[in-house]
């Protein structure tokens, strides 16, 4: 009898798992006391898996797209996710007593079977000790006392528990702009992702290079997926951004001896410390489909190792599954679907992701004006992008500016910290730079402060 109950029913998993998708305090519990060896199936086991995976990353209940992402391989997991997702959600009045029954009669074997050991050993005063210390743990054990969080009660583990995720959960990207790595404490958190807006030639596809180039330089891998303009001129971009020389320069093979010798020195300490980036551009323009990029990170970690960040340029030119129509209504799901896609890779893969998108027609009389900024309103009916990602700014530059080489980034959201700044930066665009680090810090920064002015 007590080898049958040592895992949980079928019927009853799908239940339990519905009730730990509608609720976080359940499923935090659940998460706690729900072992792999009480699943019947590997389907179950693979489900389970997915579920907390996501909910460690990202400390928030996934979402059955998310999980239909992360399990779209596993034909029999996503049966079981199915059920789930038609399932009602149960009591938990009706659900916790069944599991909490299991537990205890599992643990009562698990006692038996030591004491069981003892006793055999000789040892019987240590059986009798164990019998009588545990059996009243195991009668007391409730699963409820974990729903209740205890603001002082529990500080301590709280505290504890921060401490050993300290590491992670402040792995960061950094934007390579001092004022952005400033307010945002240090870049783009793993797991999430930023979205940046611009009128076209504002530098959109620039700023993205220059921060696939500032994470390599830590050391990290990057993917930029380009469809716009081609590898070629992707890679010679780049050069020209890392190298520090003109475009013109790059393109004819013009770069000095003396400086080569220290493009080779900062060569070899980016690859030295395994930091690449991998460019990514179809033949064909507009034919690059987000679900693709999906399989192409999965190639390259296969073959590299882990990738860090995911640039994409522009969001609205990738492709995506599905029937949209020709309707504005259709477009505007398309672009949603498309940014919901780029924030669950970030997810799935515990990376950064940044993408761009281009703003609507913006009258010369407005953005030639030094106080106007682009803000979540210049995307019109396409505001619903700015939804699934974690940061959003804006890219802004008067015709004035641009001749002085300066530009604004306005940040309209930030989830975790304040927004509402307009950050002033200083441009090197003839080395295809989108950021000048030494003008500005000398120009637009509080040396004394250590802060943007």
């Amino acid at each position: 009898m007590a080898e049958k109950k040592q895992t949980l029913s079928e019927n009853y998993l799908v239940e339990l798992f519905k009730a730990c998708l509608t609720s976080q305090n359940v499923l935090e519990v659940v998460n706690i006391h729900l072992q792999d060896n009480f699943l019947p199936e590997e389907s179950y086991k693979h489900l389970w898996s997915a579920i907390k995976d996501s909910f460690l990353l990202t400390n928030k209940v996934p979402s059955i797209g998310i999980l239909n992402e992360k399990l779209k391989n596993d034909s029999s997991a996503l049966k079981m996710l199915l059920d789930v997702k038609k399932c009602k959600v149960p009591e938990i009045d009706n659900i916790f007593p069944t599991f909490e029954s299991f537990i205890k009669e599992v643990r009562f074997i698990e006692l038996y079977t030591d004491i069981g050991k003892l006793w055999n050993q000789g040892k019987q005063e240590d059986a009798i000790k164990q019998l009588a210390e545990q059996s009243e743990e195991i009668n007391n054990f409730s699963l409820k006392e974990g729903l209740y969080a205890k603001v002082f009660t529990d500080f301590d583990s709280r505290n504890e528990l921060r401490k050993n995720k300290e590491q992670e959960s402040t792995v960061k990207v950094p934007f390579g702009i001092n004022a952005l790595d400033y307010y945002t404490r240090g870049g783009i958190n793993i797991g999430t992702s930023a979205l940046f807006l611009g009128r076209s030639g504002t530098g959109k596809t620039t700023l993205l290079r220059w921060i696939g180039i500032c994470a390599a330089r830590k050391g990290l891998r990057v993917i930029h997926f380009q469809i716009e303009g081609g590898e070629q001129e992707c890679l010679d971009a780049y050069d020209a951004a890392w190298v520090g020389d003109e475009l013109e320069t790059i393109e004819f093979g013009g770069i000095s001896k003396d400086k080569i010798v220290k493009v080779k020195n900062i060569q070899k300490d980016i690859v030295d410390k395994g930091g690449e980036i991998f460019v990514i551009a179809p033949a064909q323009f507009d034919s690059l489909s987000i679900d693709s990029c999906r399989d192409t990170i999965e190639e390259i970690e296969k073959t590299y190792g882990k990738v860090s960040l995911c640039l994409f340029d522009n969001l609205e030119l990738f492709t995506a599954k599905g029937k949209f129509g020709y309707s504005e209504m259709g477009e505007r799901m398309r672009r949603e679907t498309i940014a919901n896609k780029i924030t669950n890779l970030s997810v799935m893969y515990k990376m950064a992701c940044v993408a761009t998108t281009q703003a609507n027609d913006v009258r010369p009389d407005k953005f030639n004006s030094p106080d106007f900024v682009l803000t979540r309103s210049d995307i019109n009916e396409f505001k619903n992008l700015v939804k699934p990602f974690s940061f959003f700014a804006s890219i802004n530059q008067t015709n004035d500016e641009y001749d002085s080489g300066i530009c604004r980034i306005y940040i309209d959201k930030m989830r975790k910290y304040k927004s509402g700044m307009i950050l002033t930066i200083c441009q090197a665009l003839n080395t295809s730079r989108f950021y000048d680090s030494h003008k500005t810090l000398n120009t637009f920064w509080n040396a004394k402060e250590n802060k943007p002015i």
